[in-house]
């Protein structure tokens, strides 16, 4: 601010962008520019509280109203964003013309992404919208469930035991005792901080509503919102194939433990000492998934099972640790980038081609697998594995075409093919 004026100075007081500002030039031809504000911080910053103020005043009065319908409410919502939409963009070309004139030219201005695909009928409220567009990179503290964190802790634990026994670690003493402690603490809060009462409304208002089902996008970091009726029928549509899957009438997760067991005990009678750990604790059925192939026409799922929750998941990885070896790799690429690399830096011979196999994993045939494992282990180059040949194919049979899922219905659902590498 300046408060006194030399008399070799003019002044001139315009308004550019809402606040204004004074132009001193020199006189005798000396050319300066100074611009001074002259509306105070303060003045500005009791205007916006008083907006702000009164902004939450009208928002509780109209959430305070309890004769309005929730469709009502939602229609008026929504033609209040409408509204706020009009005047931001609005105000934002007001100041991308004012920019583009004192750049000389157009200004590339980063454009916000959705975080959700809306491919139903049903209207979102503005809070909901707000919550989606978080987008799948917002990752919120859960509440820690103590069962599940113990069995975690006894699962770390028992890695950790197989990797001292196995001489590849050494661990403290004190180590075991202090995970066992840690087991039943509570730590951290799952209070969020950028999640306000109105957004977890609108989450559990999503949660609520039963005619949807909200999916992670196959190929992009964003939320699908789908009628629940045409989820089921796409999902149904993949289950019906019954050289694939066959509907049972119970859960049969206890007797597949049973059954892997004997093997286990067998196989360890043969070899000689623990070779493979016997399955111990609860389990539950797998489950059946789609994310939805939005860059697809008619948004097709691709199936997606996940053992993890089933009695042979720890077995199937184990088993593939054990194969890893025997897998050719001279016409493997381990990622995407060291393909780019090849093409990059090697002279290309002949055609480069992509194939789109539909539902790959659930398409490949098992047995012929098995078969294929089983005579590069055991009739190839390398040296076979000490697990009997027999042995090591029930063990592939039950950890692919015995393990079951459960439908989103509450239907059992036995896999009649499946890879031994979904599991991972």
């Amino acid at each position: 601010m300046v408060k006194t004026l030399p008399a070799v100075l003019v002044r001139t007081t315009f308004v550019l962008s809402q606040a204004e500002y004074t132009h001193f030039a020199l006189q005798e031809g000396l050319v300066a520019t100074v611009y001074v504000k002259l509306k105070e911080k303060e003045i500005k910053q009791k205007q916006l509280t008083e907006n702000e103020v009164a902004l939450r005043n009208a928002k509780a009065t109209w959430a305070s109203c309890q004769n309005v319908g929730r469709e009502l409410r939602m229609n008026i919502d929504g033609e209040l964003e409408e509204i706020m939409n009009q005047h931001q963009h609005s105000t934002k070309t007001r100041i991308l013309k004012k920019l583009a004139n004192l750049n000389n030219g157009p200004l590339l201005i980063p454009q916000p992404v959705n975080g959700y695909i809306n491919l139903t009928d049903i209207g979102l409220s503005p809070n909901q919208k707000r919550l989606l567009n978080f987008g799948l990179n917002c990752q919120v503290q859960r509440r820690v469930n103590p069962h599940h964190k113990r069995m975690e802790i006894e699962k770390l634990i028992e890695d950790i035991q197989e990797l001292e026994k196995g001489r590849k670690i050494n661990i403290s003493p004190n180590l075991i005792p202090e995970l066992i402690c840690e087991s039943g603490r509570n730590r951290g809060s799952a209070k969020s901080k950028i999640l306000s009462k109105e957004l977890i409304t609108a989450a559990q208002e999503l949660r609520e509503n039963k005619d949807i089902v909200i999916r992670k996008a196959d190929k992009t970091a964003v939320y699908v919102i789908m009628d629940k009726t045409d989820y089921l029928q796409k999902i149904n549509e993949i289950l019906s194939d019954s050289n694939k899957f066959r509907k049972i009438s119970r859960d049969t997760t206890n007797a597949i433990k049973v059954r892997v067991n004997k093997v286990i005990d067998t196989i360890n009678a043969k070899m000689g000492g623990v070779h493979f750990q016997k399955i111990t604790g609860e389990y539950s059925p797998g489950y059946m998934y789609g994310n939805v192939k939005t860059h697809k026409n008619g948004n097709p799922l691709r199936p997606i099972i996940s053992q993890i929750p089933t009695p042979t998941y720890a077995l199937a990885k184990k088993l593939n640790k054990l194969l890893t070896p025997y897998v050719p790799t001279e016409f493997s690429l381990r990622s995407s980038k060291e393909f780019i690399d090849l093409l990059q830096h090697k002279s290309s011979q002949g055609l480069i081609a992509s194939l789109d196999v539909e539902s790959l994993f659930t398409n490949v045939p098992v047995e012929e697998t098995i078969d294929m494992i089983i005579d590069e282990v055991y009739h190839g180059e390398k040296t076979p594995l000490d697990v009997p040949e027999n042995l090591l194919r029930q063990l592939l049979r039950l950890c692919t075409k015995e393990t079951i899922l459960e439908h989103l219905m509450g239907d059992f659902i036995s896999k009649s093919t499946a890879l031994l590498w979904d599991h991972l």
